[in-house]
């Protein structure tokens, strides 16, 4: 019994010690390639891991396919609108000349494997997280601020949301 906890405990440690949290600095400024990453902070602050359901919304340019998602034999098509994906890893690409990104692999529900340039899915709306980046910010401040010219929302209520967004528009 003793060495079966011992065993375990050695697995543990082992697949902990290999597990990496990057950010989307690190990766900015790194100037190699890391291996074994388990979790991405993405530069909006929200993080993604390894088993995370992914929320693919649709493309924004061409509506009849993905610019930074892929599928095999080229970009994801309109077949992924609005769909989910399980990430099942998550890689560090590029060279120090040109600079590195992360990308994500993920599982569709059809079971086709998918790749995203996950900053620039992310930053296009390709690729959609329940928070929110600097224009939906700006936009939602926006609207608070109508309704409360309009007298529908009172001051107190938009002073607590502008509080909540100026962080995510001054990008603190």
């Amino acid at each position: 019994m003793k060495k079966l906890v011992l065993v375990l405990g050695m697995i543990v440690l082992t697949l902990s010690a290999n597990a990496q949290v990057l950010t989307y600095n690190e990766v900015s400024s790194s100037n190699k390639k890391q291996k074994a990453i388990t979790t991405y902070v993405t530069s909006a602050g929200d993080s993604i891991s390894l088993g995370s359901i992914v929320k693919i919304a649709v493309p924004k340019e061409d509506k009849s396919k993905f610019n930074y998602i892929y599928a095999s034999g080229g970009y994801a098509t309109q077949t992924y609108n609005n769909s989910t994906a399980e990430v099942i890893e998550i890689k560090m690409y590029g060279s120090r000349s040109i600079g590195f990104r992360i990308q994500v692999h993920m599982k569709s529900k059809t079971s086709k494997t998918l790749v995203a340039d996950y900053e620039a899915a992310l930053n296009s709306g390709e690729i959609v997280t329940d928070t929110l980046n600097r224009e939906q910010a700006i936009y939602k401040l926006k609207e608070s601020k109508d309704l409360f010219d309009l007298g529908l929302m009172n001051e107190e209520e938009y002073n607590l949301i502008k509080e909540e967004l100026t962080p995510i528009i001054m990008g603190n």
